[in-house]
Formats: C-alpha cells, sequence, structure tokens
C-alpha cells in the first residue's frame, strides 16, 4: 500500500495531466509533426513545437485559493482552464519564482520579464534536467529577452 503522500501527489499529477489535455484541446495547441507518434504541443508563452512531456500546465493563479479565484470569477482555479497556460518548465519556474510576469497591452497578453537578470537566461537552464533533454535547438538559442515583448 502507498504512503498517503504519494496517494495525493499521483492524484494530483493525473488531475494536472488531464487539465492539460483539456488546455491542449480547447486552444489547438497539438502539434502535426509526421515523425514518429509521440505527441507534440504548442508552448504557449515561447510558440515552439516541443514533445508534450516537455510542457506543463502552469496556474497563473494560486490552485490552492479558492476565495482568490472567486474575485476572478473562478470557482474552482485549480480546475479551470482560463486559470492555466501550457509552457515549458522553465518558463513555468521563472513564473512560480516572480521573475516573470504577463500584463495585458492594447488587447495582446505579453510576457515581461521583471528580474532583469534573467534577460541573458535560456529557458532551457531553468528547466529540470530531463526536461533540458527535450528542449527544441531552437528553445536553446532562446533566452528570456526574445520572450520580453
Amino acid at each position: 500500500m502507498l504512503p498517503l503522500k504519494d496517494v495525493a501527489l499521483q492524484a494530483s499529477q493525473r488531475a494536472e495531466h488531464h487539465l492539460k489535455e483539456e488546455l491542449v484541446n480547447l486552444y489547438y495547441l497539438r502539434a502535426e509533426v509526421p515523425q514518429g507518434k509521440e505527441i507534440y504541443v504548442r508552448c504557449q508563452a515561447t510558440g515552439e513545437v516541443l514533445l508534450s512531456d516537455a510542457v506543463v500546465a502552469g496556474h497563473l493563479f494560486p490552485a490552492e485559493s479558492a476565495d482568490f479565484g472567486a474575485e476572478w470569477g473562478l470557482a474552482d482555479p485549480a480546475n479551470d482552464v482560463r486559470n492555466v497556460l501550457v509552457w515549458y518548465e522553465g518558463v513555468h519556474m521563472a513564473w512560480r519564482d516572480l521573475r516573470i510576469c504577463l500584463e495585458y497591452v492594447g488587447n495582446v497578453l505579453r510576457l515581461r520579464v521583471l528580474d532583469r537578470t534573467l534577460l541573458d537566461v535560456c529557458p532551457v537552464d531553468l528547466a529540470a534536467p530531463h526536461n533540458r533533454e527535450l528542449a527544441s535547438d531552437a528553445l536553446r538559442a532562446m533566452t528570456f529577452q526574445d520572450l520580453d515583448k
């Protein structure tokens, strides 16, 4: 029998996978790539087509706080696709560490780098080692300065 913390982790991972799949289908992020049977997805931050395992479903507002989400019309922030972006893990880590933000300019949502020391850093450098291996050559050549538009 699995310890309770492992059961909770597995349930959380299943929920994140389901949310990511729902978002990919809703916004047509699945990319058609002729080679192999791997699933490729377009990262919403970089625009790069990456293996599905390289991207994560990142919550914009804290998933744990239903009170906070209610302010924004999100009854269940943890499971609402309007509260999630599918993006490369390195970009998500910068978001979680409050080093980048999103802002509306006119009617366009733009990524801004708050931590200026991040400008010359590649998103791949912030990802876990197994996700670094999944990065495309174009993503490896990219820096956060390229994303700060």
